[in-house]
């Protein structure tokens, strides 16, 4: 119980697809980058320091978004694609963050999935649609 006192967690994740000019855009061939902001949650029992959050995109088709060099994190015993990781300095409060997928594979109109992951854990979660 007290392991699972310590996962953090997310809380008001927004995905916002985004065009060259840096517009929200929900069109599949206008898409460059996928801007996802959230809040790691306050939590005493966390330990403070350096964590390391790492985004999952998911296609409609199961096909995760993969980062630039198709870099892969362990969760679950298994090494599995990421799309986009950031560092953050934890500080047992609240911290707004963002972090951006840049367009390196093709995307298609459908539902996404997003999941974000830290200390071994998933921590939140969203969908957003792209047409």
């Amino acid at each position: 119980r007290v392991e699972l006192a310590k996962v953090l967690s997310a809380k008001n994740i927004v995905v916002d697809p985004q065009n060259k000019s840096g517009k929200s855009n929900t069109k599949v061939n206008k898409v460059t980058k996928i801007k996802v902001c959230f809040t790691i949650r306050e939590n005493s029992v966390a330990e403070a320091g350096t964590k390391d959050v790492y985004l999952r995109i998911i296609r409609p088709d199961e096909v995760v978004l993969p980062s630039g060099n198709g870099e892969t994190f362990e969760f679950k015993s298994e090494q599995v694609i990421y799309s986009a990781k950031r560092q953050l300095e934890y500080e047992n409060k609240d911290i707004d963050m963002c972090i951006f997928w840049d367009k390196n594979a093709d995307l298609i109109p459908g539902a996404y999935t997003v999941i974000l992951y830290a200390e071994g854990y998933e921590v939140g979660s969203a969908t957003f649609t792209q047409k």
